[in-house]
């Protein structure tokens, strides 16, 4: 029997007053795979926890430090694969409700090129649906 391997990964799916939600545009060059949106976010590394993990990667991707992380609104297999240390490994991603300060300026980190906010429904099914599961999306594009 063979096992699958898989790594955490922790996202912010930050959203606004008006109910949008917040994706990056991923530079192609710097993470490979094409270019894509995404929700800011990260592998939770060894020593740790969720919580650090989410405000480190929105700090790094975003420039935000005022980050409320609310709750768990899901989590899911990634359809996408690490190939890393001559391995593949599967990703499960644990995606929470967070907000940030209204009038908050952001500014984006060496991974990204460009960022917007989407109302839920365009975001799940127009941009994100390359990386997450069709449930998942459909889960999102019902937010109220």
């Amino acid at each position: 029997m063979s096992e699958e391997l898989y790594h955490l990964g922790v996202k912010a799916l930050i959203r606004r007053d008006d109910g949008a939600v917040l994706l990056l545009r991923v530079d192609p060059q710097k993470m490979g795979g094409g270019e894509h949106w995404d929700l800011p976010g990260g592998r939770v590394g060894k020593g740790s926890t969720v919580e650090e993990t989410l405000r480190r990667e929105v700090l790094e991707e975003t420039g935000v430090s005022d980050l409320t992380i609310g709750k768990n609104i899901g989590m899911m297999f990634s359809t996408w694969r690490i190939k890393e240390d001559g391995g593949e490994f599967g990703l499960i991603l644990s995606v929470y409700e967070c907000t940030i300060p209204r009038g908050t300026t952001i500014t984006l980190g060496n991974m990204h090129v460009g960022y917007d906010w989407f109302p839920p429904a365009k975001a799940a099914r127009q941009y994100i649906a390359s990386k997450y599961p069709p449930e998942f999306c459909e889960l999102i594009a019902t937010l109220q």
